[in-house]
């Protein structure tokens, strides 16, 4: 077991929480479907769901990251 790993736990490993259940539930919520195990939908409904899922994790993720990196070094989001 590793003991010479920092205990201090920054912003941005809480923030993998926050950014994670939001592209699935925005790809749930476009595609008006139930979990894909339970009954697919047509294969085009799936694809058009997919990439606005992966758009939306790609800026919640960049949103979030690059508040983090704005507040850690006390400077405005914009200049991020």
């Amino acid at each position: 077991m590793r003991t010479d790993m920092a205990t201090d736990h920054t912003p941005a490993d809480s923030s993998k929480v926050t950014r994670a259940p939001v592209a699935p539930s925005v790809f749930f919520m476009v595609s008006g479907t139930r979990p894909l195990y339970l009954d697919p939908p047509p294969p085009q409904t799936i694809l058009v769901c997919l990439a606005l899922m992966t758009a939306t994790y790609f800026a919640a993720n960049s949103g979030l990251t690059a508040s983090i990196v704005a507040l850690a070094n006390r400077q405005p989001l914009r200049s991020v």
